[in-house]
């Protein structure tokens, strides 16, 4: 009787299944199990939790240095800037719209909540209007920066003051 520590996966390229040597083997015999995942979701489910390691560990994320949004600031010129310094430290992918949450049995979940964490603590230095801070009041509980960004923007395009501006613009423009 042989014994090993680990069990060894061994995994064929054309069948779901698996064999798996157990702690013991007894006449080089194998129990096949079926299993609903193959060695290849294994593998990324790794590749997976090293993206999450390397986000953590990688780039030192400085809130300091995102810009701090006020009454007076105009806001695309904030979100040019707090864009690039997002994409510089890795979180530009959860501020797109088109963004797809992973649910919370996704693997990938743990760094989407990573990111969206760091994002809100962002978000909570550098928002200086009223809008903003009720944003980050209203997702307090879930910490998710992701969402309170994307209320700002819908709200820099469909606010009074935002028509109001459009309003103007198109005016100047149509007079010069």
């Amino acid at each position: 009787v042989q014994t090993c520590a680990l069990p060894i996966y061994i995994a064929f390229a054309n069948r779901r299944t698996q064999y798996v040597e157990y702690g013991q083997m007894h006449n080089g015999c194998y129990d096949r199990l079926e299993q609903d995942y193959s060695i290849y979701n294994f593998r990324h489910l790794i590749r997976k939790q090293r993206r999450n390691n390397e986000f953590r560990k990688g780039t030192k994320r400085d809130i300091a240095s995102y810009p701090e949004l006020h009454d007076q600031t105009p806001f695309q010129t904030w979100q040019r800037q707090f864009c690039v310094l997002a994409k510089e430290h890795g979180v530009a992918d959860i501020l797109d719209p088109l963004y797809q949450r992973p649910n919370r049995l996704d693997p990938e979940y743990e760094l989407y909540d990573a990111k969206t964490s760091f994002l809100y603590s962002v978000l909570s230095r550098v928002l200086k209007t009223e809008q903003g801070k009720a944003y980050l009041t209203e997702n307090a509980k879930d910490l998710d920066g992701a969402i309170v960004y994307q209320q700002l923007v819908t709200h820099s395009q469909t606010s009074t003051s935002a028509k109001l501006k459009k309003n103007d613009l198109m005016k100047y423009l149509t007079t010069v």
